[in-house]
């Protein structure tokens, strides 16, 4: 039974006017259900927050990637033409 169900159940045992334990007991459950979902979306939010600080961290590295390393190779030239013999 999903949580929706077991709130119907109580209202149709509300309804129907059983006995205060049963009612109870229906509460009981349907709190710790409850309790169960709000312990989820904290661990849920925890884990979208690791996430996207993993993401930024990562955009960060690829749009302005560390120093230490270039694309151009240090022999080219600052005008970025290479001499004839180093193209072949």
């Amino acid at each position: 039974m999903t949580l929706e169900e077991h709130i119907d159940a109580l209202d149709r045992m509300v309804d129907g006017g059983s006995p205060k334990p049963e009612l109870r007991s229906q509460i009981a459950f349907i709190g710790r259900e409850v309790a169960a979902f709000a312990a989820d979306y904290s661990k849920l939010q925890e884990a979208y927050a690791a996430l996207e600080a993993k993401y930024a961290k990562l955009e960060e590295e690829h749009l302005h990637p560390a120093r230490s390393y270039s694309l151009i190779p240090p022999h080219v030239p600052s005008d970025g033409v290479l001499p004839a013999e180093d193209c072949l």
